[in-house]
């Protein structure tokens, strides 16, 4: 049963994740861990230096059977026939000229649903950057929903479910365990790979002080 839409996976759904299920162990990937028994969590994903992420990212849907909803760039939404399957399948458009609308945005879904996952790359873009985004950190923690770790290490084939973080709102010291399970992790382009860190002087945005209060 699909933990994150109202509806029950289509046959059109199992077909294609079958057919991920097989691509997963003929190219010699596996995964390491098992998902959390919570109904509704940000998920993010690192690194992310390519699009061949993204047949990763289907390929672990179909191993541990969930469906969740993936943040993607608004552009690749462009084509009409390519944004019909990426609505499909679970994709949402990033419109990264307005990103505190986005947190509120998907805060507000967490509270509407009992259940939820929702897939963030913190890093934001495939090029590096000097440091992640720290959007996901404020949707999980205005939402009060935990942050769950997974990655995709290129150099050992393995994509690995890691820690799961309950924000406090103190977002330097919940980085220290994320930051910590990325270590050594590995991108299909290392030289695009953003260092596992947030911009120094973060403070509780206004969006989210209420849990503060």
């Amino acid at each position: 049963m699909n933990p994150s839409r109202k509806r029950p996976p289509t046959l059109v759904h199992r077909l294609v994740y079958g057919f991920m299920r097989l691509f997963f162990r003929v190219t010699g990937w596996r995964a390491i861990g098992s998902l959390p028994d919570a109904p509704k969590f940000v998920l993010i994903f690192s690194p992310h230096t390519s699009y061949t992420d993204n047949y990763l990212l289907a390929a672990v849907q179909a191993h541990y059977h969930f469906e969740g909803y993936w943040l993607a760039a608004e552009k690749l939404f462009k084509n009409p026939l390519l944004r019909g399957f990426l609505l499909w399948a679970g994709a949402r458009p990033v419109e990264r000229s307005s990103p505190q609308n986005l947190v509120e945005q998907y805060i507000a879904e967490f509270e509407a649903s009992d259940h939820m996952i929702l897939g963030v790359a913190p890093a934001g873009t495939r090029k590096r950057r000097d440091q992640w985004k720290s959007g996901f950190y404020w949707i999980a923690y205005g939402a009060d929903v935990p942050i769950v770790c997974l990655s995709i290490d290129y150099a050992t084939k393995t994509m690995e479910i890691g820690p799961m973080i309950e924000p406090s709102g103190d977002i330097y010291a919940d980085m220290e365990p994320i930051a910590a399970f990325y270590a050594g992790k590995v991108g299909r382009r290392p030289a695009r790979m953003t260092p596992v860190r947030v911009a120094e002087g973060i403070s509780i945005p206004s969006y989210s002080q209420r849990k503060a209060s």
